[in-house]
């Protein structure tokens, strides 16, 4: 494999397949025009797949993975140590990899490098772990807080569209408010339940 050189040539870009489960994770690293330059496994360990890479890929452009019951998790934990991952969309990767006569996870890695190399995938929006935290917080409560009790009354007066805009208009001014100034929102008065 021939590196860059400080004579200005282009480094050669590398593209990264990972085909996750829950105990390990096989990888394949792939350059520009197809070859693949390693293969591997790791366990499922956000520390030891950049590792993997690393050691075997210099100027990585992208890693993919698709859609899985660990995607959002991993992904997450490899932004944060910032490896170019996308999470991409499972089903159409299944289409794209059906017609291989290989099915292992060695051979399906390979394939997701070659998708990730061509761009030919629907990448998966991850959402923020402050969205998951709101939406816990959202449905951890138990008894009607006054801004529920608002927006049930205004459901009844004016229908439950114009309250399900009306309430959203609401909570993003609330949730503004917490974020730029972190303002805490008193989500029951007292006396105010079910």
């Amino acid at each position: 494999m021939k590196e860059a050189k400080h004579t200005g040539e282009q480094p050669c870009l590398k593209y990264v397949g990972l085909d996750v489960s829950l105990k390990e994770v096989s990888i394949c690293v792939m350059d520009e025009g197809g070859r693949v330059l390693a293969r591997g496994s790791t366990p499922t360990d956000p520390t030891a797949i950049p590792a993997f890479v690393s050691e075997h890929a210099a100027h990585v452009v992208r890693i993919v993975h698709e859609s899985g019951q660990l995607s959002t998790w991993l992904s997450r934990e490899l932004l944060a140590r910032g490896a170019p991952v996308i999470c991409i969309d499972a089903r159409l990767v299944h289409k794209a990899l059906s017609a291989r006569l290989n099915k292992s996870d060695s051979a399906d890695a390979e394939g997701l490098a070659h998708l990730a190399r061509t761009g030919w995938y629907r990448a998966v929006h991850i959402k923020e772990e402050s969205s998951d935290q709101l939406r816990i917080l959202i449905a951890a409560v138990k008894r009607f807080s006054p801004l529920k009790a608002w927006a049930v009354r205004l459901a009844a007066r004016k229908g439950f569209k114009k309250a399900n805009i009306a309430t959203a208009r609401k909570l993003a001014v609330i949730m503004h408010r917490i974020w730029r100034d972190g303002t805490t929102f008193i989500w029951a008065r007292e006396g105010v339940s079910a």
